[in-house]
């Protein structure tokens, strides 16, 4: 194999290594696909990273805050469930608390893609009950995410 076919092949091995969608630090992948920032400052939205105060009752340590917050809510969302889902897959669930503490701009994805199943976790996380989120002890609006997985 002569140099320019062996460049040519370590490039192509190479390239998609260094072109791989990595989500910059302090930043998150929303609902809609966009990446977006921890701290978006202008909408005043935060994401539960950096809030001092979460809107729910959670005991998680700083050092583990995400993890453990998205299984809280997680668990939080199962306990809504009145009945076990005969769905089998999982479902992804990004929704907003306002600065009055009310949930909105909820959104469900499940895979296998179920619209039963999106209703119903649609339906539950509304009826979950926040607090305010605050961020630096001012009241602000953020945004939650976390998954659940149905076997």
């Amino acid at each position: 194999m002569n140099i320019p076919n062996l460049s040519f092949l370590i490039l192509f091995m190479v390239l998609p290594t260094l072109s791989f969608a990595q989500i910059p630090k302090g930043h998150f992948l929303d609902s809609d696909g966009e990446i977006k920032p921890f701290k978006q400052e202008e909408k005043e939205i935060y994401h539960y990273a950096v809030l001092s105060e979460l809107p729910f009752e959670n005991t998680c340590p700083k050092k583990n805050q995400i993890d453990c917050t998205e299984e809280k809510l997680s668990e939080l969302i199962n306990d809504g469930l009145k009945n076990k889902p005969k769905y089998k897959g999982r479902a992804y669930v990004y929704f907003t608390v306002n600065e009055n503490a009310e949930i909105k701009d909820v959104n469900v994805t499940s895979y296998p893609k179920s619209n039963s199943i999106n209703n119903l976790l649609e339906k539950v996380t509304k009826k979950l009950t926040m607090r305010h989120a605050q961020y630096n002890g001012r009241i602000v609006k953020t945004r939650l995410w976390t998954y659940l997985v149905f076997e």
